[in-house]
């Protein structure tokens, strides 16, 4: 079997990704995984970036085998944190945070803006658009790099990739961004009334799509509720 290579990436790097993938691939399938598979007889090319794109080889078919199974690599990573930590990502749509940051909680440069559960860095990116400073906690190293790398220009954002209930609210914090999942709603809500506490301050929170446990919204627009905890 000839595997090629994008280029940019080390032989021995690729060499052991496609090992340990395929043996991951063929156990899923109950196949037995043989070591000789890759015996140091057989070639791997490296894709050179000055190869014409016309040709054509008996081993062209393989030249996204090493992308497919990153792909797949990186998916495994976001199921795992999702078993794990229950932390399922759903993107938030820029049009409906608009209509949040402007008609439920006018956002301005005055405000620091806590987005648990950063994702992909959508409601920073938008909070950006306001002048308010985002912070963006997030579990998953996956989206905290798509989020840090979306995000690199905005110098008044910063994404912190650590557990949302160990972190400290900074003294500024006016306001906290929630999409969670109704299993950890109630969570999340004595997290924040904890932090308001500290703080000695109101601290207001948007709700994408679930109500907080013992409070009331003091506005709503569309999915979204507003609410002051103190």
């Amino acid at each position: 079997m000839r595997v090629r290579f994008l280029p940019g990436i080390p032989r021995k790097m690729g060499d052991s990704v496609s090992k340990l993938c395929v043996k991951a691939v063929l156990s899923t399938f109950n196949r037995p995984y043989y070591p000789s598979y890759f015996s140091q007889n057989e070639s791997i090319e490296t894709v050179s970036s000055e190869q014409g794109v016309g040709g054509s080889s008996p081993s062209a078919g393989t030249n996204f085998m090493p992308v497919i199974f990153i792909i797949l690599g990186i998916l495994t990573i976001i199921l795992s944190f999702t078993a794990f930590f229950g932390a399922p990502y759903v993107p938030s749509l820029k049009s409906e945070l608009k209509k949040a940051f402007t008609k439920l909680y006018p956002l301005s440069e005055k405000d620091t803006l806590i987005d648990l559960g950063a994702g992909d860095g959508v409601v920073l990116k938008v909070a950006s658009e306001f002048k308010a400073k985002g912070i963006g906690i997030e579990l998953n190293p996956v989206f905290a790099l798509i989020s840090k790398f979306r995000l690199r220009k905005i110098k008044n954002t910063k994404i912190l990739t650590k557990n949302f209930y160990n972190y400290e609210f900074p003294e500024e914090t006016t306001a906290v961004y929630i999409f969670g999942d109704s299993r950890d709603i109630e969570k999340i809500t004595r997290k924040i009334e904890r932090e308001a506490k500290r703080l000695k301050k109101s601290i207001y929170v948007i709700s994408n799509g679930f109500r907080l446990p013992s409070h009331k919204p003091i506005k709503h627009v569309g999915a979204y509720y507003l609410y002051r905890i103190k």
